[in-house]
């Protein structure tokens, strides 16, 4: 019987509000990414991304038990449950569509003998096959958006002659344009209550013995290689996790933002991210004395 056992995973909060999440089992694993908040929160957590990250993973689990549901079905029904619940805090039906809380995810499931595979938002994952290739899972609509606004933070720096780091708060009409073409036709697939993103999700169906291991991340994680560019892409950056583990990337990518205080090096939205993922191996149950990684 095959089975998820975790080789490393972290979940590390850029501040006090941490709005990234996960969870696993032997059957699956789950990475969440709370986005960063850009009004006023109606719930009585920190922020309304991280209420609804928390929602996900106390929701989500009862319905990943039901192999006759696939992945997307699983979000839509944790969604559908936790949308009553967020329209009961004051003021929620009247939150503009900036400001309703979303979340990206990704999702690995063990089904039969396959391993099904989620994605959506600019969470993004790697698998790694047992023949020594990759299949990456990574986000083009949300990136593409943000590096538009990161032009326009640049443009505007050199524009007042200050630092990347001081033109951020000049940029954030830039970033509630974006955050209204949430789940839009020409804008981002991304979770929110409404679940109006998830029929929209990337969806694939590996047979399980091919696969070697798989690392889910969150762009705080993938920042690694996409932003400091300490890998090549998203397969190097598994090979590292592979050697060195999560822990050692992690501290890299602390020591990369940190040697850019004024983000004129590498132009971003705040200091550094939330970071989290979990490195999941394909294996045997009878081989991991039959307990697997809870």
């Amino acid at each position: 019987m095959a089975a998820l056992t975790v080789g490393g995973e972290l979940c590390r909060g850029a501040g006090p509000c941490n709005e990234d999440g996960l969870f696993h089992k032997p059957e699956y694993a789950v990475v969440f990414d709370g986005a960063s908040p850009l009004a006023g929160s109606v719930t009585a957590d920190c922020s309304d991304a991280k209420w609804l990250v928390d929602a996900l993973c106390v929701s989500l689990p009862r319905y990943l038990a039901d192999a006759s549901l696939d992945l997307a079905g699983c979000l839509a029904l944790a969604l559908e449950g936790i949308l009553p619940r967020y329209l009961g805090c004051e003021g929620a039906a009247s939150v503009p569509a900036y400001g309703v809380p979303s979340a990206g995810a990704v999702m690995v499931r063990v089904v039969d003998a396959e391993l099904e595979l989620l994605r959506i938002g600019d969470c993004s994952l790697v698998v790694g096959l047992r023949s020594g290739e990759f299949i990456t899972m990574e986000d083009e609509l949300l990136p593409a958006l943000d590096a538009n606004a990161l032009s326009v933070l640049v443009e505007t720096a050199a524009r007042q002659g200050i630092e990347a780091r001081a033109a951020r708060p000049l940029i954030n009409d830039e970033l509630v344009a974006n955050r209204q073409r949430m789940n839009e036709p020409g804008g981002y697939w991304i979770l929110e209550p409404y679940g109006k993103g998830v029929s929209q999700a990337s969806v694939l169906r590996v047979p399980l013995g091919e696969v070697r291991d798989v690392l889910l991340m969150t762009d705080g994680f993938s920042s690694a290689h996409d932003t400091l560019h300490l890998y090549a892409n998203a397969p190097e950056l598994l090979v590292a996790v592979r050697d060195t583990g999560v822990e050692s990337v992690f501290g890299a990518i602390e020591a990369g933002f940190a040697a850019d205080p004024t983000w004129n090096r590498y132009p971003r939205f705040k200091q550094i991210d939330d970071i989290t993922a979990v490195h999941v191996v394909v294996g045997d149950v009878r081989a991991v004395g039959g307990t697997g990684t809870q």
